[in-house]
């Protein structure tokens, strides 16, 4: 197969149950989970704006600043993924860290042109920064 046709397969966003989703972002909310301030709050301001430039970059059908801007949003859900207290909430830090990697599949997905995925993404990361800013007030 030449090179850039391969197409991955990421996880289908029903592989995360709803009700989980939900439950885990109250147990957030309610801080249930810890987390390290401030890089929490840092890494999820700085994803929104990256989230934002990596839609103007495929708005413009711009390649290169899509694979970048893409790049540099995983990266930042890396470091989100630092931040859990797995020794504190396993169950909920588990979740988030497979939804957290869910993210960053379909951030590939996009930086390889499937862009329709990064809705999701943003929706998603939308919504865990939205609970972990009402938890943080």
């Amino acid at each position: 197969m030449p090179i850039g046709t391969t197409r991955m397969n990421p996880l289908k966003s029903s592989d995360l149950p709803a009700d989980k989703v939900d439950e885990d972002a109250t147990r957030f909310a309610d801080g249930a989970l810890p987390m390290l301030e401030p890089h929490a709050e840092y890494a999820y301001a700085t994803l929104q704006r990256t989230l934002g430039k990596l839609q103007q970059a495929v708005s413009s059908n711009d390649i290169s600043a899509r694979g970048q801007q893409a790049g540099r949003a995983m990266s930042l859900i890396g470091t989100l993924r630092a931040t859990l207290d797995h020794a504190e909430a396993p169950d909920v830090c588990g979740r988030l860290d497979a939804l957290y990697t869910y993210c960053n599949r379909r951030l590939l997905s996009v930086s390889l042109g499937e862009t329709q995925a990064l809705a999701e993404v943003v929706a998603l990361t939308d919504t865990l920064h939205t609970v972990y800013r009402s938890r943080s007030s």
